[in-house]
């Protein structure tokens, strides 16, 4: 009787066990079907904004420019964001894709490779094919990825690019 009282205990405790673990895996389980939004969908859905952002740029469309920009910075770049709706005589992207994104799911860096055409007198008469990598900053606010705009400013240039290039401040 003794034997079988030990065997009875043990069968309880695998029984709390048992459980035990089921609880933690329902919990588990649970977690992961909550409607949280995974990396994979936060980075698509900013990669169409993205798209949409250079597409807008490419065609000079300033309504979607707009909605495109954090709308806590709107009102103050309405000038800068009508200046990049205008097409450039001297400039137009030919070509852009999306080269790396880091994310932490609420602001991101995003790189993208542009081809521009440049036409200049002192270049000559054909276009020059220009490329380069461009960062951008986007913030989401509400699910929605929004870029984050700043007027141009030639000192942010030189304290940028000065130090590297060994010009004098």
């Amino acid at each position: 009787m003794l034997w079988n009282g030990r065997c009875r205990r043990r069968s309880f405790f695998s029984e709390r066990l048992w459980v035990l673990v089921s609880i933690v895996t329902a919990l588990g389980t649970g977690c992961s079907i909550l409607p949280v939004s995974s990396h994979t969908e936060t980075e698509e859905s900013l990669r169409k904004q993205v798209a949409i952002y250079w597409q807008a740029l490419e065609v000079g469309d300033l309504k979607t420019l707009r909605e495109l920009v954090d709308p806590d910075l709107r009102e103050a770049l309405s000038g800068t964001l009508e200046r990049l709706a205008k097409p450039s005589e001297a400039s137009r992207i030919v070509a852009w894709s999306v080269q790396r994104v880091n994310s932490d799911g609420v602001k991101a860096l995003v790189e993208t490779k542009l081809t521009t055409h440049i036409r200049h007198p002192f270049l000559g008469p054909a276009d020059h094919v220009v490329e380069s990598v461009v960062e951008t900053t986007w913030v989401r606010k509400k699910g929605k990825w929004y870029v984050i705009l700043e007027e141009p400013s030639l000192k942010k240039l030189l304290e940028k690019y000065g130090q590297s290039n060994g010009a004098v401040k």
